[in-house]
């Protein structure tokens, strides 16, 4: 699947080199979407690559051909990978930037060379929910940098699929999760993945809602939205010596903070990036096997490849708005 410049995406057929030595050809089965980091390439608010680009950074498939020196893998495998290694280039001669490329029928990944971008998928996990592993492993990878104690108070600000991975990490850890979006489709998801209240910003101030939970504020404060002009209103919603976690990707551009609210309530800051790697990614798998994380709740569509142009002009137009969490079925192509 192609963007373009113009943010015109499409499905067309590419030309991909041959298998090397190192890697290994996956049948992709099903891609997950992502409303977030996608968006931001695809409207240039952060670039990997130049235009025209190929996106997606989470799937699985099942393993084709294996390279000579591979050793790991056997056809008929199946996997989960963060990125494809092809060269796609289009029938004009035009080379594609895999910007991560996952949203496509075929991927060679380079076991070798990036042995940690991709694994066995555990038998009992759902294939289709699998697809989506990396977001909820994001917000694992962000508590797990926190180390939240039992009982603490947590908030988390965005309960996008990065925050809604966020709340289940916390809950199961123990702490009394709040959660505040805009959105009540996502605020009743989180409910089911282990928020104690929600809280629905257009109509109710989140600095109120946190203190019914406790005056002083909450131990940690997790920004999932990625928009800066939540940071230090975000921050504020902290107790004296608590914790806050840059969970959101805020882009390369400069954004303005205060220098108070963090230095009064003596804060420590963390900022984690990328899912984890393995032990997050298989951490979660296990808990979606335990169904500690239902993750399912929060695949609100699932569409054939050649539906998947339409719906990503619908999100990026604004006009899908009942998208939680999205994957892309590949049997068909």
């Amino acid at each position: 699947m192609i963007c373009n410049k113009r943010q015109e995406v499409f499905l067309e057929e590419v030309q991909l080199p041959e298998i090397s030595d190192g890697q290994i050809g996956v049948q992709t089965a099903y891609s997950g979407i992502s409303v977030g980091t996608e968006f931001a390439l695809i409207r240039n608010r952060i670039s990997w690559g130049d235009f025209p680009i190929v996106t997606g950074y989470q799937a699985v498939g099942i393993v084709e051909r294996v390279g000579d020196r591979v050793q790991n893998y056997q056809p008929g495998d199946w996997v989960y990978f963060r990125g494809n290694n092809a060269s796609m280039k289009r029938n004009t001669g035009e080379v594609c930037s895999c910007v991560g490329g996952t949203h496509a029928s075929y991927a060679l990944i380079d076991a070798l060379a990036f042995p940690d971008s991709l694994g066995r998928l555990p038998e009992n996990v759902c294939k289709k929910t699998a697809s989506t592993f990396v977001m909820p492993s994001v917000g694992l990878h962000g508590v797990d940098m926190a180390q939240p104690k039992t009982g603490d108070l947590a908030v988390v600000i965005g309960a996008g699929l990065i925050g809604l991975g966020a709340i289940n990490a916390l809950a199961n850890r123990g702490c009394r999760v709040l959660a505040a979006d805009t959105d009540p489709l996502r605020l009743q998801i989180a409910l089911h993945l282990g928020a104690e209240a929600i809280c629905d910003v257009r109509v109710e101030n989140t600095k109120d809602f946190v203190s019914k939970y406790d005056e002083h504020g909450a131990n940690l404060v997790m920004e999932c939205t990625g928009l800066s002009n939540q940071i230090v209103p975000s921050m504020e919603l902290c107790a004296r010596f608590g914790k806050f976690v840059y969970q959101g990707n805020y882009g390369s551009d400069p954004y303005q903070a205060l220098f108070l609210p963090p230095h009064g309530r003596q804060l420590t800051c963390y900022y984690p990036c990328d899912d984890g790697g393995v032990p997050c990614r298989q951490a979660v798998f296990r808990l979606m096997s335990s169904g500690s994380l239902p993750w399912e709740k929060v695949i609100t569509h699932v569409v054939p490849a050649n539906e998947a142009p339409a719906i990503y002009h619908a999100i990026n137009q604004g006009t899908l708005t009942d998208l939680v969490g999205g994957v892309i079925d590949w049997s068909a192509i």
